[in-house]
């Protein structure tokens, strides 16, 4: 496994240290001290497996598809943004739009997430993109949803379990919610 210090690198600098490694044949990365960088784990394949430990910034995971990342802390926006396939689980919270257009793959997320989740998600024969929230939603969960599967659990946190408008626009795929909605 290599290990990489992100602290004070720039997000070019860390993705283009990251790809390199790969094009070397390099499948497993631990990546420690990250503080915002963005793109981490843009368009990975299958085969890679990453740790991060800290806070990624906006579009983590993005067109991913089929690594697998964990993230030990929170994520910020765009988290799984129009990603294909792998799976990606955060040990926190993750922000707004969290799996926008997402057409494949997982996501596991231990406690909240912000608002506009699962917005344009959708499938097409076995790419069944899924979402797994620990905690709550915020307002406009599912906005606009053409399919996959998106699940609130509701275990952490003390607001509502999803805000309001969710499901506004949903056309397709399936919205499981444990608990009590507002009307």
């Amino acid at each position: 496994m290599v290990r990489l210090d992100a602290q004070g690198l720039y997000y070019k600098d860390l993705n283009e240290k990251i790809h390199r490694l790969i094009a070397a044949g390099e499948r497993e990365f631990m990546v420690e001290n990250v503080n915002g960088q963005r793109y981490i784990g843009a368009a990975l394949p299958e085969g890679i497996k990453m740790e991060l430990h800290g806070t990624p910034g906006n579009d983590l995971a993005c067109y991913m598809n089929g690594a697998c990342l964990t993230v030990h802390g929170n994520a910020q926006d765009g988290t799984a943004n129009t990603m294909s396939g792998g799976t990606l689980v955060v040990h926190g919270r993750s922000g707004d739009a969290t799996g926008y257009a997402m057409r494949g793959g997982k996501v596991f997320i231990r406690d909240d997430v912000g608002y506009r989740v699962g917005i344009h998600m959708k499938e097409y024969q076995d790419l069944i993109p899924v979402i797994v929230v620990g905690g709550s939603a915020g307002s406009f969960f599912g906005e606009y949803m053409a399919g996959g599967r998106l699940i609130v659990l509701g275990l952490t946190g003390s607001r509502p379990l999803v805000g309001d408008y969710c499901g506004t626009g949903m056309h397709g795929g399936i919205m499981y919610l444990r608990g009590e909605v507002p009307g």
